[in-house]
C-alpha cells in the first residue's frame, strides 16, 4: 500500500489525473476498510470534477458513497453541485426530498429550496405553493418564504392559489 500512496502522492504532484484516478482505484479494489472506500471514493469524485470535467462518474462515485452510508450529507451536497451545474433539475428535486427525510433539523430550509426547484425550473407552481404553506404553517414568520410569496402576489401570478396559503 505503501508504493500506492507513492504513486498517488507523486501523480497529483505533477498533475497527472488520469494516473493519479488509475491509481486511486486500485487502491479502492484493494481496501475493506468502509471509511477508507468512503474518504477514497470523496478523493475520486473531487478529482473526476475539478481536474477531469467528467460530472457522470464524479455523479455515480456520489452514489456509492450513498450506497454505504445513504444519509451523507457531503455525497449529498456534491450530488447537488452536479444537478445545478448541469441543469437537472428533476435528480436534483429528488436530492432535496432525500435531504428532508434525512436532515429535520434543516427541514425548511430544504422545503424552501425544493419549492424554488419546483416553481422556477420544474414549473411545478402548485407543488411549490404546497411547500410555500408548509413552511408557513411550521413557521409564520419564514423570511424567505414571506418575502417569495409577496413578489409572486405583487407581480399578480395566480392569486387564487396564493390567497389560500
Amino acid at each position: 500500500m505503501e508504493a500506492i500512496d507513492a504513486l498517488s502522492a507523486l501523480y497529483e504532484a505533477v498533475g497527472h489525473w488520469d494516473s493519479l484516478l488509475y491509481v486511486l482505484d486500485r487502491k479502492l479494489s484493494l481496501t475493506e476498510d468502509e471509511e477508507e472506500e468512503k474518504a477514497l471514493c470523496f478523493k475520486r469524485a473531487e478529482l473526476l470534477l475539478t481536474q477531469l470535467d467528467r460530472r457522470d462518474e464524479a455523479e455515480s462515485t456520489y452514489e456509492h458513497i450513498l450506497e454505504l452510508d445513504n444519509s451523507n450529507a457531503e455525497a449529498l451536497s456534491g450530488l447537488k453541485s452536479i444537478y445545478e451545474v448541469s441543469e437537472n433539475w428533476d435528480k436534483m428535486a429528488s436530492i432535496l426530498h432525500r435531504e428532508l427525510d434525512l436532515m429535520p433539523e434543516d427541514a425548511l430550509n430544504v422545503k424552501y429550496e425544493l419549492a424554488e426547484v419546483e416553481r422556477t425550473k420544474l414549473n411545478h407552481f402548485d407543488e411549490a405553493v404546497g411547500l410555500y404553506a408548509d413552511i408557513l404553517n411550521e413557521d409564520a414568520n419564514h423570511v424567505a418564504t414571506i418575502s417569495t410569496l409577496e413578489s409572486l402576489i405583487s407581480e399578480g401570478v395566480e392569486r387564487h392559489k396564493l390567497a389560500a396559503i
